[in-house]
Order: C-alpha cells, then sequence, then structure tokens
C-alpha cells in the first residue's frame, strides 16, 4: 500500500476501511441476522425471498448487494467530510483508471458495486454454500456465517470504495 499514496490516505484506508468497517460490519450483520430469524430454530439454503423468511442463498445475495451500497454511501460521505476538513488529500482520477469509470455519485456508484459484486460474487458462493450442504444452518451457525461474509465482502469492497470517493473528489474538488 505504499505505492505513493500519501500518508493520511493510507492511515484511512488502514483505520476507516478496514479495522472500522469491520467493526461495523461485525455488529451491524450480526444484528441483522439475529433479527431476521424470527424464532426459527434452523434457516433454510433456500427459500422465496421476503415470502419465506430468511435463507442464506437469498440473504447472501442481498447481502452482495446492499453491503456495497449502503457502504458507499456511508463511506463516500466520511471522505468528503475528511476532505473538506483537510485530513486526506484527493487522489487523482488518473491514478486509478478502472475506479475512474465508476460513476461520480455514491448512490448511482453504490449500486453500480452492488450490481458488479452480486455478478462477480452470487455464482460462486452459491456453489460453494451448496457443495457444503449449507441447507438448515442453526441460528448460531447462521449469524456467524452472515457476519464473516459481510466482514470478508466489506474488506474487499471498501477500500475500492473510499479510492473511488477519493478521485472522485478529486475530479471535481473538494466539496
Amino acid at each position: 500500500m505504499r505505492s505513493g499514496l500519501p500518508a493520511s490516505v493510507r492511515h484511512w484506508i488502514i483505520v476507516n476501511a478496514i479495522c472500522v468497517t469491520a467493526l461495523i460490519n461485525v455488529v451491524v450483520n450480526a444484528g441483522i441476522a439475529w433479527l431476521s430469524v424470527g424464532g426459527r430454530s434452523q434457516i433454510p439454503l433456500w427459500a422465496p425471498p421476503l415470502l419465506g423468511g430468511p435463507s442464506t442463498t437469498t440473504d447472501t445475495v442481498a447481502t452482495l448487494f446492499l453491503l456495497p451500497f449502503i457502504t458507499c454511501v456511508v463511506a463516500t460521505a466520511a471522505v468528503r467530510h475528511d476532505l473538506r476538513r483537510g485530513s486526506l488529500q484527493p487522489l487523482q482520477r488518473s491514478a486509478l483508471p478502472l475506479l475512474a469509470r465508476l460513476p461520480a455519485g455514491s448512490v448511482r456508484r453504490g449500486a453500480m458495486l452492488g450490481v458488479m459484486s452480486v455478478a462477480a460474487f452470487a455464482p460462486p458462493a452459491i456453489v460453494v454454500l451448496v457443495t457444503v450442504h449449507a441447507d438448515d444452518l442453526s441460528v448460531s451457525d447462521f449469524v456467524i456465517f452472515k457476519t464473516l461474509f459481510a466482514v470478508v465482502l466489506g474488506l474487499l469492497v471498501t477500500p475500492l470504495i473510499a479510492f473511488a470517493a477519493l478521485s472522485d473528489s478529486a475530479a471535481r474538488g473538494p466539496s
């Protein structure tokens, strides 16, 4: 991560995009998983979305979209706040050409990242869930799975989101 990034950016990524995000994902996703089980003792691998209660597959796919989407909105606001305070330096769009192709607004960027996350990760995640026979998980196993899955996904997408927000801000100027 030392490849020419300003120290303030490296620090922000390590503290906020990795450590703080991991803690937030533990609390939020464990809470969501616990609340979503609604008194059930087992969580099936498959169930009709919204009608059949929680299932490991639908929850995984929903997390693949919602976590990048919500993280993008929140992390972009945090990056912009820190840019305005002067505690972060913007990055040049040319330094991150792939991220520069994402939409500029946090809601549109988050939606795009959510769709890309589902497209990239849902098929292999479902194959793994089916292969390991993740059907009828106990509530505690479901909560642990959802929490760990969200933490790993957050570790993958949050730094990218922060870099995109930093390069987006450089193109627009701090606002």
